[in-house]
């Protein structure tokens, strides 16, 4: 065992002193690991409006495929294989499948955003407003291409 040295006369009334043995230079102290962060709060009216946007967006989806179909009734004036049928059938097809194709990616995203806990109605807006576009123009053209 090693013993303390003498005291040091010199020094000054009520300084601490030295601690012997002194500390082992290979000894390291690893700094605390980060605190994680905050966990981001989501506000209820954001929960609320997705959830109302995306279920709105469902029902405004399966009533526009139903009215995309009545869009073949324009085709009745048209003859078989000319370009006014191809119009009035992909003006149908666009007004069919377009919003769907844009909807559920959007409304898959949106869910994410959910469950993440981030904002995301405006994900969900985006997907109303952008497959109404989508079925907007699809009907567009199924009606500008038929021959009255």
């Amino acid at each position: 065992m090693t013993e303390r040295p003498p005291a040091d006369e010199t020094r000054p009334y009520g300084a601490t002193p030295v601690p012997w043995p002194p500390p082992s230079p290979t000894v390291v102290e690893h700094a605390p690991y980060p605190p994680f962060p905050p966990t981001p709060t989501r506000s209820t009216a954001d929960l609320v409006a997705s959830i109302v946007l995306l279920v709105l967006g469902l029902l405004l989806g399966l009533v526009a495929s139903a009215v995309a179909f009545l869009l073949q009734v324009v085709q009745i004036g048209c003859e078989a294989g000319g370009a006014c049928a191809e119009g009035v059938q992909d003006g149908v097809a666009i007004a069919l499948a377009g919003p769907w194709l844009v909807f559920l990616p959007l409304g898959a995203v949106a869910i994410l955003l959910m469950a993440r806990q981030r904002t995301s109605w405006w994900v969900s807006l985006l997907a109303v407003l952008g497959a109404s576009a989508v079925w907007l123009y699809g009907a567009w053209l199924a009606l500008d291409s038929a021959t009255w």
